[in-house]
C-alpha cells in the first residue's frame, strides 16, 4: 500500500512497517479537520487532497454560518477572507507543512457590510464584496451582538422596515427603516454626503403624520447611528398615534431618528422630517454627538428634537406653530442654535444642566425652580429682529445675572481642537 503521499510505507527487513520519524521527501497534503470533523470540497469530496505545484486551497463560508469570521488560522498561520468571501492558501504553505493535518480555526469578526447599490439579500453580508442590500436584512437576521458593527457602503436605503419593540417599555407601531439594536454600531463609511435612509416622505410630501408612516432609524440603549443623512421619516399625528404606547409618544415621536435612553446619534444630518413631537429626533436619555438638525417640523412641539443632551450640533431653519426648537433639553456643549422659526425658544430646559461654549440665537426657558448653569456662551438675535429676554427667570441661572446682562460676561465660542473628544 501507500502513505498519503502516494509513496511506499516503509518496512524493516522482516516486512513489518516502521514506526517513528524518517526523512523523506514528501508532497503537501491537505487534511480537512474543523470542528466539525472535516472540510467539503468544491467537488462534494472530503479527506485528504494533494494540491498540485503552483495550486491553492480555497476556503469560502457557506450559507449555514451565522457569525461573520475576517479568516482563517491554519497550523499557526493566519490567512484572511478577501473582499469575496475567499481564503487562498498556496501549495507550497501546504507543503511546509510536511503531511501534518491542517486544522483550520475561524478567526471570529464583528463586521457586517452592507450595500444599497451593489449589495445582494441572497449574500451572507459578512464581506463588502457579499453584503446584503437592505439594511433590514441584516438586522433581521437576529445573530447581531454587542460589539458589532454593519458598515454602510454609499447609496440610498429606502427600502424594507422593522418594528422597533423597545422604547422605554413598550413596542412602537410605527415602523423605521432600521432598528439598531443594544450594543451595535451602525456606520456609514462615506459619511453623510454619500449615504442616505430615506423615511417615507423624502420630498415632505405623501401622507404625512399617517398610520403607514415611517421613520428612518431606531436606536437602542448603547446603540450608535453614524454617518448617515436622515431624510423624510414620520410618524403618526397625537390624534392617530397608538394611546396604549407611553400615551402616544412613542407613535407620534421622532420623525427622523427614535432612540432609547443610551442611544447615540453621532456625525448625522437630519432633515425634512416631521413628527408631532421631534420632528427630527427624539429621546429621553439620548445623546447627539456632531450632528445637524435642518428643516424639520413638528405638528405639536420640538420641531428639531425632544429631549436629549447635545455636544457639538448645529440647530437651523427648524419650525412648528408652538415656536419649541428643543423641549426637555438636557444640556448644550460646543452647539450652534441659528435662525430656527421666529420666537422659537428651548422648552423647560431640564434641572442640573448646562449650556456651554455656545452659541444661541433663540430663547431658553427652564423648568419652574430649576437650576442650569450658563459658561462661555453668546446670546445673540437673529435677522436684525431682537430675541427678548434670553434667559427665563422661572429658573435659576448659576454664575450669571438675569436682570443685568451686560455683567454676564459670555464670551465668543471657538472650536475646539482637532481630536478632543466630544465630551470634554
Amino acid at each position: 500500500s501507500s502513505g498519503l503521499d502516494g509513496g511506499r510505507i516503509r518496512v524493516n527487513a522482516n516486512g513489518v512497517p516502521m514506526p517513528g520519524c524518517y526523512q523523506i521527501p514528501v508532497a503537501g497534503t491537505w487534511i480537512g479537520a474543523n470542528a466539525g470533523g472535516k472540510i467539503v470540497y468544491a467537488d462534494g469530496t472530503t479527506g485528504a487532497k494533494v494540491p498540485a505545484e503552483g495550486e491553492t486551497v480555497d476556503v469560502t463560508v457557506t450559507s449555514s454560518v451565522t457569525r461573520p469570521c475576517s479568516g482563517l488560522t491554519v497550523n499557526g498561520a493566519d490567512y484572511g477572507f478577501d473582499r469575496a468571501g475567499i481564503v487562498r492558501i498556496p501549495a507550497a504553505d501546504i507543503a511546509a507543512a510536511g503531511g501534518l493535518d491542517l486544522v483550520p480555526e475561524t478567526i471570529a469578526s464583528t463586521d457586517w457590510y452592507v450595500d444599497a447599490v451593489n449589495g445582494n439579500d441572497a449574500n451572507n453580508g459578512f464581506f463588502p464584496g457579499k453584503a446584503k442590500k437592505k439594511l433590514v436584512e441584516v438586522f433581521k437576521l437576529g445573530t447581531l451582538l454587542a460589539g458589532d458593527t454593519v458598515h454602510a457602503a454609499a447609496g440610498t436605503y429606502r427600502d424594507g422596515d422593522m418594528e422597533p419593540a423597545f422604547v422605554n417599555s413598550a413596542p412602537s407601531t410605527i415602523h423605521s427603516r432600521v432598528v439598531v439594536p443594544d450594543g451595535v454600531t451602525l456606520v456609514a463609511d462615506e459619511g453623510p454626503a454619500a449615504t442616505v435612509i430615506e423615511g417615507s416622505s423624502p420630498n415632505g410630501s405623501g401622507n404625512r403624520f399617517s398610520a403607514d408612516a415611517i421613520r428612518c432609524a431606531s436606536v437602542c440603549a448603547k446603540g450608535i447611528l453614524k454617518g448617515f443623512t436622515i431624510l423624510g421619516g414620520q410618524t403618526m399625528d397625537n390624534a392617530t398615534a397608538d394611546k396604549t404606547v407611553n400615551g402616544g409618544q412613542d407613535d407620534g415621536c421622532g420623525g427622523g431618528v427614535l432612540a432609547a435612553s443610551g442611544g447615540t446619534v453621532v456625525g448625522c444630518v437630519i432633515t425634512n422630517c416631521c413628527a408631532c413631537r421631534g420632528g427630527g429626533a427624539s429621546g429621553n436619555g439620548a445623546k447627539y454627538v456632531s450632528t445637524e438638525f435642518r428643516c424639520n417640523s413638528a405638528s405639536a412641539t420640538s420641531s428639531a428634537a425632544y429631549y436629549g443632551e447635545y455636544f457639538g450640533c448645529f440647530l437651523d431653519g427648524n419650525a412648528n406653530a408652538g415656536g419649541q426648537v428643543v423641549r426637555y433639553c438636557a444640556g448644550l456643549h460646543n452647539c450652534t442654535v441659528t435662525a430656527n422659526n421666529p420666537g422659537g425658544y428651548f422648552q423647560e430646559f431640564i434641572d442640573k444642566r448646562m449650556i456651554a461654549n455656545s452659541i444661541v440665537q433663540i430663547r431658553v426657558h427652564i423648568q419652574k425652580g430649576a437650576s442650569v448653569t450658563v459658561t462661555n456662551t453668546v446670546y445673540s438675535s437673529f435677522g436684525g429682529t431682537d430675541c427678548g429676554t434670553p434667559i427665563d427667570a422661572g429658573g435659576n441661572v448659576a454664575g450669571v445675572s438675569t436682570a443685568d446682562p451686560s455683567t454676564w460676561g459670555w464670551l465668543a465660542w471657538e472650536r475646539p481642537p482637532e481630536g478632543t473628544a466630544w465630551d470634554e
